[in-house]
C-alpha cells in the first residue's frame, strides 16, 4: 500500500510538471523560481524613546543629610537620675556613674561630661557610633548632637530625664530639634541622551513636551546642553515649581535644584522621561539592473519589472538606463501604492539604495520584508491575461494553482516536512524516505503520505479528502473561467453579427426600387428608339415622291 501511494503521488507530480500547451506549464503553478530575499539594512531605527536610563540623577535629599539636635540641661541632674538619648542605655548621674556627681555638679559640667562619655561610646549600637556629641560654643549647658555618616534619618532625637526623685527633673532638660524636614535639599539630574520630537520629560509631577515648538523645541534644542536649558526655563516658566525650586544650570546636562525656604518636603522631584518609538528607517539596494518582468516585493506589495512603455499600471516600474533610473522609478512607484505610502516615505539613499522611513504613527520594530523573483506570477500560482474586448483595458485574467503532490493546494507530500495538519485538525506523517519522484525521473525526491499503520492511514485519508475538494475547487474555478469565456465569446458572436447586419444595410440595395427604375428607363429607351425610327421614315417618303 505504501509502495502504492509513493506511485501514484509521483503520477501526481508527473501530471503538474508535464501538462502544457503550447510549451506553457499549466499545473505547476507558472514559472518556478526561489524568491531571493533582499538584504534591509536597519538605520537608526526603529529605536525605543529615551528612558529612565539615559537620565542620572543625584538625591542629595534631606533624607541623606545629617540631622543636627539639640537639649539643654538647665537644672543639674542629681544622683539618681538617669537620662535616655533616643532610646540608648540610660546614662546614669551618680557617684562614679557615667556622670559623677560628685565631681560634674553644675549643668555646664554634667554637659561636658556628658558630651564626652557619648563620644566615646564608639562601639556597635552604642550611641556614639551614631551621634556626634559637642557642647554648644555660647550656651555651655546646650549639647548639640549630630548624625555621623551612614546613620541620617527623618527622624529627631529624644532626650527623656527619669529615674529619682527631688532636684532635676524632666523639665531640667529642654529639647531643641533643627530636624531634617527644616533643611533645604538639593537635587541634581544629568540628560544623558538628548530627547527626541514626541517624547517627554517629567519633572517634580509636571510633564514637558519635546517637540518642534513644543516645551523643549528639538529643532533648536539638538544637544543634551541645549536640552537642559530648554528644561531650566519651562520649570522657570512653571508657576507651582519656580515657588518650590532655585533651578542651575551646569551647561553640560546637568542641573542643580534647590528646595526653596519653607518648601523642603524630605522628597526628591521624581524625574522620568517617556516616549514613542522612533521613526525606523531601512534601506534595500537595487544593486543591479533588473530583468523585464521580474518582480520585487516589498512589505506584501509586488511591482513588476518591465522595459515596455504601454505597460504603465500602478504595479508597473519601467526599467531605465542604469539601476540608479530603476530604483528612482521603484521609488515613485511606492510612493503611488497607498499601502506602502501611508507606511513609509521612500527616498534616494547612496546609488542604487532606496530608503523606508516608518511615517508617523507608523512606528514598528519589525523589519519591511522584500524579496525578488524572477519572473512574475512566480508564487505558486499560474496566470494567463487574456485580451476579451476590441479595446484597450478589456481583458481578463485566470489563475491556476500549484496542483503538484507538494504544493499548498494538495500537501500530499513534502520535502523536508515531518507532519500534516488536515483542515479537520487531524495530523498525518510523511515518511522518512524520500521515494516519491517529480514524474519525470527516477530520483526520490519527496516523502509521500505515511500508511503504514492504521492510525497513520486514517489521518493520511484526511489529508488526501482535503487534497480532493481542493482539486475539486479549482476545477469548480476552471469551469467558472471556461464559462464566463463562453458567454464572452456569444457576446462577440451578438456583437460581430449586428455589425454584420449593420454593413450589409450599408452595402445592400432595395431590389424593388431598383426594378421600377430599370424598368422605367427601359421604357424610355424603347419610346426614344420609336421616336427616332418614325423621324427616319419622313426623309424617306419625300425622296420617293422626286423619283
Amino acid at each position: 500500500m505504501q509502495k502504492e501511494i509513493n506511485q501514484l503521488t509521483s503520477e501526481i507530480n508527473r501530471i503538474g510538471n508535464t501538462t502544457e500547451f503550447n510549451t506553457q506549464k499549466l499545473l505547476n503553478g507558472g514559472t518556478q523560481t526561489t524568491d531571493k530575499a533582499v538584504t534591509v539594512g536597519t538605520a537608526g531605527g526603529p529605536q525605543a524613546a529615551v528612558g529612565a536610563s539615559s537620565i542620572s540623577q543625584t538625591t542629595a535629599s534631606i533624607a541623606e543629610q545629617a540631622g543636627v539636635y539639640s537639649f539643654n540641661i538647665s537644672t543639674a541632674l542629681v544622683a539618681g537620675k538617669d537620662l535616655t538619648i533616643d532610646g540608648f542605655t540610660a546614662i546614669t548621674f551618680a557617684s562614679g556613674g557615667n556622670v559623677d556627681t560628685d565631681s560634674a555638679t553644675t549643668a555646664a559640667q554634667q554637659a561636658a561630661a556628658l558630651t564626652s562619655y557619648i563620644n566615646a561610646q564608639t562601639g556597635s549600637g552604642a550611641i556614639g557610633e551614631k551621634y556626634t556629641a559637642s557642647v554648644d560654643s555660647v550656651d555651655n549647658t546646650k549639647i548639640i548632637l549630630t548624625e555621623n555618616a551612614g546613620f541620617a534619618d527623618a527622624a529627631s532625637a529624644t532626650a527623656v530625664v527619669g529615674g529619682g526623685v527631688g532636684a532635676g527633673a524632666v523639665s531640667a532638660v529642654s529639647q531643641d530639634t533643627a530636624g531634617i524636614a527644616e533643611q533645604a535639599g538639593a537635587y541634581t539630574f544629568t540628560l544623558g541622551t538628548a530627547l527626541n520630537a514626541g517624547e517627554s520629560i517629567s519633572f517634580g509631577g509636571v510633564t514637558f513636551d519635546a517637540g518642534s515648538g513644543l516645551d523643549i523645541d528639538t529643532d533648536s534644542a539638538t544637544t543634551t546642553t541645549q536640552q537642559a536649558t530648554a528644561l531650566k526655563a519651562a520649570i522657570e516658566a512653571d508657576a507651582g515649581l519656580n515657588a518650590r525650586f532655585t533651578v542651575v544650570d551646569g551647561n553640560d546636562g546637568t542641573l542643580t535644584i534647590t528646595e526653596k525656604a519653607g518648601e523642603a518636603t524630605g522628597t526628591a522631584p521624581t524625574t522620568s522621561v517617556t516616549g514613542a518609538t522612533q521613526q525606523g528607517v531601512y534601506s534595500f539596494d537595487l544593486s543591479a539592473q533588473p530583468a523585464a518582468d521580474s518582480v520585487i516585493n516589498i512589505d506584501g506589495q509586488e511591482f513588476i519589472f518591465t522595459d515596455d512603455a504601454t505597460q504603465t499600471g500602478a504595479n508597473y516600474v519601467q526599467i531605465g538606463a542604469d539601476a540608479d533610473a530603476t530604483a528612482a522609478n521603484l521609488r515613485t512607484a511606492i510612493d503611488g501604492n497607498a499601502t506602502l505610502a501611508g507606511k513609509y516615505e521612500a527616498a534616494a539613499g547612496s546609488s542604487a539604495t532606496i530608503e523606508l522611513t516608518q511615517e508617523v504613527g507608523q512606528e514598528s520594530a519589525t523589519e519591511p520584508v522584500v524579496f525578488t523573483a524572477d519572473k512574475a506570477g512566480a508564487t505558486g500560482t499560474f496566470s494567463a491575461n487574456f485580451q476579451i474586448g476590441a479595446n484597450a483595458g478589456q481583458s481578463m485574467t485566470i489563475d491556476v494553482r500549484d496542483m503538484r503532490a507538494t504544493s499548498d493546494a494538495l500537501k500530499v507530500a513534502s520535502e523536508d516536512g515531518t507532519t500534516v495538519v488536515s483542515n479537520s485538525g487531524k495530523t498525518a506523517s510523511y515518511t522518512t524516505a524520500t521515494d516519491v519522484t517529480n514524474g519525470t525521473n527516477n530520483t526520490g525526491t519527496f516523502k509521500a503520505l505515511d500508511v503504514s499503520s492504521h492510525d497513520k492511514a486514517s489521518a493520511a485519508i484526511d489529508v488526501i479528502n482535503d487534497a480532493i475538494e481542493s482539486v475539486s475547487a479549482e476545477r469548480s474555478k476552471l469551469g467558472a473561467f471556461q464559462n464566463r469565456l463562453e458567454h464572452t465569446i456569444n457576446n462577440l458572436g451578438t456583437s460581430a453579427e449586428n455589425l454584420t447586419a449593420a454593413e450589409s444595410r450599408v452595402r445592400d440595395v432595395d431590389m424593388a426600387k431598383e426594378m421600377m427604375t430599370q424598368t422605367k428607363n427601359s421604357i424610355l429607351s424603347q419610346a426614344a428608339q420609336a421616336m427616332l425610327a418614325q423621324s427616319n421614315q419622313m426623309p424617306q417618303g419625300v425622296l420617293q415622291l422626286l423619283r
